[in-house]
């Protein structure tokens, strides 16, 4: 599989927006840290569960943390059909957390009956209630700053982590898509920076249109993009929302 380069440079923009907080931030007055202990340090094959689910979510802590001050988190969604292993062959966060100091979890969509795929509920909320666990999992064995907690997605993913603005109001500093950008609910939460990658040529989601008719009539995927003006930005309607259209290494069929 290819890596795609939109979603390489996702961790970056998020941290450099205005106002971003400095990676190298002291720590919090009064913070209390957990002990690092049975953390498994620079492994990208270390998961953990969370209850009542027995859910499982990949965790991705850098060599360079000591648990002794906060630090960002990211969570990363797998697009659809996918897993936490294919999104990593995807983004290559792991060396960008190597880099930047970032903690990195990947939860995993449940595959429905009759489905192709690990598929994420973009409309019912047990995707929703398996986030806030895993959060609440990583926060409980690392040392997570909640003012730097971000999240990102590829396609479906992407999909999904431009809804939980709107479902889980307040939980992420900014949140980044690749292939597919939607808020579908009449929510007003508090204003989010959302950046949005897409490709001009593809055929199943376009940044002026959405998604392709067949997606929004089969009920797998749905919801409408947003405008386009002519400096060739996508302004979310309704909502303090930018994204970018602009081109990645997807191919002409694009994904879901």
């Amino acid at each position: 599989m290819r890596k795609i380069g939109a979603v390489t440079v996702v961790a970056a923009v998020l941290f450099a927006g205005p106002g971003a907080i400095s990676l190298a931030s002291a720590a919090l007055p009064g913070a209390s840290c957990p002990e690092p202990d049975g953390l498994s340090i620079g492994d990208d094959q270390f998961y953990r569960q969370v209850e009542p689910t027995g859910r499982q979510y990949q965790l991705y802590i850098p060599t360079s943390y000591r648990g002794n001050q906060p630090v960002p988190l990211i969570l990363d969604f797998h697009p659809f059909t996918g897993t936490a292993a294919i999104e990593e062959l995807f983004n290559g966060f792991e060396q960008v957390a190597e880099e930047a100091g970032f903690v990195m979890a990947r939860p995993e969509a449940l595959t429905p009956e009759g489905a192709l795929g690990p598929t994420w509920s973009l409309h019912g909320s047990e995707d929703v209630e398996y986030v806030e666990p895993v959060l609440a999992d990583v926060r409980s064995v690392v040392c997570v700053d909640p003012g730097r907690t971000y999240a990102a997605g590829m396609s479906q993913g992407g999909h999904f982590v431009t809804q939980l603005t709107c479902r889980l109001p307040g939980t992420f500093a900014a949140v980044a898509s690749v292939a597919v950008l939607d808020h579908p609910f009449d929510c007003s939460p508090p204003p989010t920076p959302i950046i949005a990658f897409a490709r001009r040529n593809d055929r199943i989601y376009d940044i002026e249109e959405g998604l392709g008719a067949c997606l929004r009539n089969s009920g797998e995927c749905a919801g409408r993009a947003t405008s386009r003006n002519s400096d060739g930005m996508a302004v979310g309607k309704g909502r303090d929302v930018v994204a970018r259209s602009g081109e990645s290494s997807l191919g002409e069929a694009g994904w879901c």
